[in-house]
């Protein structure tokens, strides 16, 4: 799976990761949107930008810049049963730097 990350305006980061059935979909002014929206971006040209999805599978963040790293962390933490011992000492390493940043 793929993620997309989306920096918006505010300065939060959107991370989409659409699943089976999600989607975006830029829609422009006036034209119809589609039935399965869940959540609209609206641009600044006016236009859309919309997250559909027909079985709501797909997940989004949104997310602090500063707080990326927990994403990341959060996200390998789902993957962890997929890695030999040695990926798992690696990640663990890992995982406690970033920890003892987030203390700091």
């Amino acid at each position: 799976g793929k993620y997309l990350i989306m920096h918006l305006d505010n300065g939060v980061m959107a991370i989409f990761h659409l699943r089976m059935t999600g989607r975006l979909c830029y829609v422009k002014k006036g034209t119809s949107e589609d039935k399965y929206k869940r959540i609209i971006f609206n641009l600044d040209n006016n236009d859309k930008l919309i997250y559909a999805d027909t079985r709501t599978l797909g997940t989004l963040y949104a997310i602090k810049p500063e707080e990326i790293n927990k994403a990341l962390v959060l996200g390998l933490l789902s993957k962890i049963n997929e890695l030999d011992e040695e990926e798992k000492r690696d990640f663990t390493r890992i995982g406690m730097d970033i920890l003892q940043q987030w203390k700091s």
